[in-house]
């Protein structure tokens, strides 16, 4: 009977700690494709400042003012950075969530998690409203340009 019974004992601690394993791992791939995202969305951001930067350039070659602009985008690659810091932030988050001793603290860390995540997703967002908005005042001064110098012919 008392073997039963450890044996019971030990079948329910290896099925704990599988499960433990389980949830730690899922925990672990889902950190991995919050990160992923985040430096996907980072690195695109990145590689369309970059073009307009070199589009600004070749503005700057034609005379057209582009001070503006430029603050513009440096507006954006502060977001980026402000973002890129959410996300670490948010990662961390994740992390924490492992740490919980008890169900209800995991459910807070979850929250917390989950609203950290949000928060990037948001700055993200944020920094490509800027990028239109960077973009709109660039084909507004080639306009407007263009029109200057076909009115001077």
């Amino acid at each position: 009977m008392e073997d039963r019974s450890a044996e019971r004992g030990e079948a329910m601690e290896e099925k704990r700690t599988e499960m433990e394993q389980e949830r730690e791992q899922r925990l672990e791939q889902h950190r991995e494709r919050v990160e992923n995202r985040f430096q996907l969305y980072t690195q695109r951001f990145e590689t369309i400042i970059e073009k307009m930067r070199s589009r600004l350039e070749k503005m700057e070659e034609r005379g057209i003012e582009t001070a503006d602009i430029e603050l513009q985008l440096q507006q954006a690659e502060a977001s980026i950075s402000q973002a890129e810091v959410l996300g670490e932030q948010a990662l961390s988050a994740i992390e924490a969530v492992g740490t919980a001793e008890t169900q209800e603290e995991a459910q807070a860390l979850i929250a917390d998690a989950k609203t950290a995540v949000e928060a990037t997703r948001s700055a993200y967002k944020a920094v490509g409203e800027v990028l239109k908005d960077v973009l709109q005042m660039m084909k507004d001064a080639t306009v407007v340009a263009n029109t200057a110098g076909e009115t001077a012919e």
